[in-house]
């Protein structure tokens, strides 16, 4: 079991890490390079509506419950808006952290240098907010590949909630950081949702006790 302090610390890394990725997004911010080990895929899930296409692969599958539910509908409603397909179902990846991950974590000189090893663009919906953002040119052992990302995914959610890639919005970003910062102090993970070859990929992070 960790210790308050512990947990204090960790939530203080996650708030700073989600910071810091909205500030390279938007701000381009220039860092240098060090080695971040990668995490471990826990499981791997797909949350598929009834009626959804046949199950194939070893991937599990399952009914959303009632909150997965809700969060396919966030996914939709970005989707709509961009003039992209309906989704009928999204794969959840669950990623335990583990502690020496958080303490390497924890220096910003070892992490914060990896989060400009790619390139972005913003996408803009329909009314011209810009509401995703595409990576790609990911280098071959970068801090953002060990984090789960790919070559030309595009963040559709952070956290579950819907962001607008533009430096204008940077008090925006820091009530959604104080935000994650009260949930993962409260013991509640940290996600992100990419679109990734057309179909929608929820990366959960937590620390486990």
């Amino acid at each position: 079991m960790l210790s308050n302090l512990e947990k204090f610390q960790y939530c203080l890394n996650g708030f700073i890490l989600l910071v810091v990725v909205a500030a390279f997004l938007v701000l381009r911010i220039p860092f240098s390079r060090e080695y971040i080990p990668p995490l471990r895929e826990a499981s791997s899930t797909t949350i598929e509506e009834p009626g959804g296409p046949t199950s194939t692969g070893p991937t599990t599958r399952r009914a959303p419950s009632p909150e997965e539910r809700a969060h396919l509908e966030k996914i939709n409603e970005l989707s709509r808006k961009h003039g992209l397909r309906r989704k009928r179902s999204y794969e959840k990846k669950e990623y335990n952290v583990p502690r020496r991950d958080f303490d390497y974590l924890s220096n910003a000189a070892s992490w914060v240098p990896e989060l400009n090893k790619a390139k972005h663009t913003v996408h803009r919906d329909a009314s011209g907010r810009p509401t995703m953002c595409e990576i790609y040119d990911i280098e071959p052992g970068s801090y953002l590949e060990k984090l789960g990302l790919q070559d030309s995914d595009v963040i559709m959610l952070v956290d579950g909630g819907s962001m607008e890639f533009d430096s204008s919005q940077q008090s925006a970003y820091v009530r959604k950081a104080q935000d994650a910062f009260r949930r993962l102090t409260a013991g509640e993970p940290f996600s992100i949702t990419v679109l990734r070859g057309g179909k929608p990929v929820h990366m959960v992070f937590q620390v486990p006790e």
